[in-house]
């Protein structure tokens, strides 16, 4: 009954929006930059690295007045990590340490969710967004090598391998908080630039809870980002 109630408060608000009321629809894209929080409890000379990627995606916003709008969309966003680590194998002593490093860019697709307030004027608005997000798990790639240090020292090249999804281990869908702060540059009628900055901080980690003792690993990512908007109607 609640969630009767609930949609159709929606409803009479949606229906009962103000005809000043403003579609956008655009494109944007940038740099992404992950942080994988994960504890390595008993894996000594393991350190897992923030990891470089992009975003791009096509922002959707519904503008309600001058100053509150709702916006989504859909968005590719890469994460993953760098580990580095070190060992010396058993009987070995130090010219013959192996220095192992890990790439995984993890690729996911996500739905935000936010109430965005705008401020400013005609030409410049400042855009704060708060909300949620949804992210699908669509792939990742593993890029491997092994560097055979000091004295014998071999660079080996990258072993690329993908990596599909094990349903016991892992956790296809990520939910969190998502967050935002940008400015509009008004090009016309129409047309607008847009600078953001956004944070996605994950609450789900990315595996399931299949081990008795479990170290959850969780991703924040961060991106700088400029696109360009296509607006509707001109309030």
């Amino acid at each position: 009954m609640k969630k009767t109630h609930l949609l159709l408060a929606i409803m009479i608000m949606a229906f009962s929006l103000p005809a000043t009321a403003q579609w956008s629809i655009g494109a944007s894209g940038g740099y992404a930059l992950n942080f994988y929080e994960y504890d390595p409890q008993y894996m000594v000379g393991m350190d897992y690295k923030a990891h470089h990627g992009f975003e791009a995606g096509f922002p959707v916003k519904y503008q309600f007045n001058d100053w509150l709008a709702l916006s989504s969309g859909g968005t590719l966003q890469q994460k993953g990590y760098v580990l580095h680590g070190s060992y010396v194998p058993v009987g070995f002593q130090e010219p013959f340490a192996f220095y192992p490093k890990l790439i995984r860019n993890d690729y996911y697709v996500c739905i935000p969710a936010m109430a965005e307030f705008v401020f400013g004027n005609e030409k410049w608005k400042g855009v704060i967004g708060l909300g949620g997000y949804a992210g699908l798990w669509s792939g990742s790639v593993f890029a491997y090598k092994e560097i055979l240090s000091i004295k014998y020292s071999i660079d080996r090249r990258y072993i690329y391998k993908s990596v599909k999804l094990n349903r016991g281990v892992d956790r296809r869908l990520e939910f969190g908080l998502a967050a935002e702060l940008g400015m509009q540059r008004s090009l016309g009628r129409h047309l607008s630039l847009l600078f953001l900055a956004k944070c996605h901080y994950a609450l789900t980690p990315q595996q399931l809870d299949y081990q008795i003792q479990h170290f959850p690993s969780r991703n924040t990512t961060v991106s700088a980002q400029i696109g360009i908007m296509y607006h509707f109607n001109n309030q």
